[in-house]
């Protein structure tokens, strides 16, 4: 399936200006394959404790020897409600003004809040910061000084808390603005957070925890022996008591364990035996009674339900084969995938996924790229921030495709599976069954069902998801 949108280049990540309200995290030009018109997208974060209601951006651009076209003076994101942390913007599309347009840069020249904030400045060109969330593990490489480091600032803290221009990374990962008091994510405190690494405090403060947690594993060591020698003491009264019983009934009891012997020792055994002989008939039905008439005698119990998921699983083989022979490739790979490891199900389904041939090896996403292995299994690379490549669980997959910023595939067993972003209910695809191929488009995601008919899910501004007759 050809792709309706290129991606020319990518401006540098996380741009900013001191003291703005807002971060241009990233951005793309895009080139409209069916128009020729070339798009400009940008992805910007709310850094202001008031909602976003509206802000408008300017941009510069240029040819690719560098000359200045015209650009777009400003464009404006209207009717916002983008909370303090919130990501925006990135389902925007930006004409630009010249189709050879092949470099950007861009800035924020104003910003409305709900809270009657408004925050202008001049055309300024921003500057690319380095923010990447440094893990914690990589400055504090002792465990259990990580461990104290959270128990002093009480909660998770996979990130290093630091300072990059003026802006603040939490130690949750999120970017706040240096002078702002608390994260507008996990609401703690900056000067906290940074004090609390203090090394030499940590250390003392873990020893003496460390200390603590040593004197009450001594203590419940202490009291568990108590327990045992308690335990170990009524057993032996116990036994004495039981030899005193033994010697008063020894004549009765030999007699009640040849009784024990024969009807619970030999008959059953010989039962269990005569059942295990119907099961290897594969006369399951016979098999399942003679196994519940024993109890709980050894594993009949086990055996009986397996005796009935054999039953199940025979004739689910038997109704893939009745579709094999009526024609209906399909179904027949659905059923031999749902008798699981009864007989060669598991390799005539996959003889037949292969026959029907609608499998995608390698597709490709707005910013991303997904495989699918021989064995079933799928890899991606590329942007995952929105979860697009999280595929790495993905079993017993025959088919797949690679949306704009979503992934979804198709099991063996006729389910869809799907990842990444849910714009437009792109991906409401997990009630799908018997389901054979699938596709993916801009913002919609279409399954070919065994009988023929078609569902689709998504976007459906243009009725693209009017696909049930």
């Amino acid at each position: 399936m050809s792709e309706r949108y290129t991606k020319i280049i990518s401006i540098p990540d996380n741009l900013y200006l001191d003291g703005a309200p807002l971060l241009i995290e990233a951005g793309a030009l895009l080139k409209d394959n069916k128009s020729g018109e070339v798009l400009a997208q940008l992805k910007m974060r709310n850094l202001y404790h008031s909602p976003l209601s509206a802000c408008k951006v300017h941009i510069r651009a240029f040819d690719p020897s560098g000359a200045e076209l015209e650009g777009v003076e400003a464009f404006s994101y209207l009717d916002l409600q983008e909370v303090y942390g919130a990501e925006f913007g990135q389902k925007t599309a930006i004409p630009m003004p010249d189709k050879t347009t092949r470099h950007i840069k861009v800035s924020v020249i104003q910003a409305v809040f709900q809270d009657g904030a408004v925050w202008k400045h001049p055309v300024t060109e921003w500057t690319a910061l380095e923010i990447s969330p440094v893990r914690l593990a990589d400055r504090i490489t002792d465990d259990e000084l990580r461990k104290q480091y959270s128990i002093e600032v009480g909660g998770k803290t996979p990130y290093y808390p630091e300072m990059v221009g003026n802006l603040f990374v939490c130690a949750c990962g999120a970017i706040n603005r240096a002078w702002e008091t608390t994260c507008y994510n996990c609401h703690r405190d900056f000067k906290t957070l940074t004090a609390a690494l203090d090394e030499n405090i940590l250390r003392r403060k873990m020893t003496e925890r460390l200390a603590q947690e040593q004197a009450e594993r001594i203590e419940a060591e202490k009291a568990k022996k108590l327990e045992l020698e308690r335990q170990a003491e009524e057993q032996r009264i116990a036994k004495k008591r039981r030899k005193i019983g033994l010697i008063i009934g020894g004549i009765a009891a030999i007699s009640i364990t040849i009784v024990i012997l024969i009807t619970q020792v030999i008959i059953p055994a010989n039962r269990y035996k005569e059942a295990e002989k119907l099961l290897a008939k594969e006369d399951y039905d016979g098999a399942r009674a003679a196994f519940e008439a024993l109890g709980d005698y050894k594993d009949a119990t086990e055996q009986k339900e397996s005796a009935i998921r054999l039953k199940e699983s025979q004739a689910t083989y038997d109704q893939a084969e009745k579709f094999l022979a009526a024609g209906d490739l399909g179904s027949a790979a659905i059923s031999f995938y749902k008798a699981g490891d009864y007989e060669d199900a598991h390799d005539r389904s996959m003889e037949l996924w292969s026959e029907i041939g609608t499998q995608s090896v390698v597709s490709l996403g707005f910013n991303h790229t997904v495989g699918l292995r021989e064995n079933g299994t799928v890899v991606a690379t590329g942007d995952n921030s929105v979860g697009s490549c999280n595929v790495s669980d993905w079993t017993d997959i025959v088919d797949m495709d690679a949306g704009f910023i979503w992934t979804v595939g198709l099991r063996k067993d006729g389910a869809v599976v799907a990842t990444g972003s849910l714009y437009g209910g792109v991906y409401n695809v997990f009630d799908w069954t018997d389901i054979v191929a699938v596709d993916s488009g801009t913002w919609h995601t279409v399954g070919l069902c065994r009988d023929g008919t078609v569902v689709a899910a998504g976007d459906n501004d243009y009725g693209q998801c009017d696909v049930s007759d």
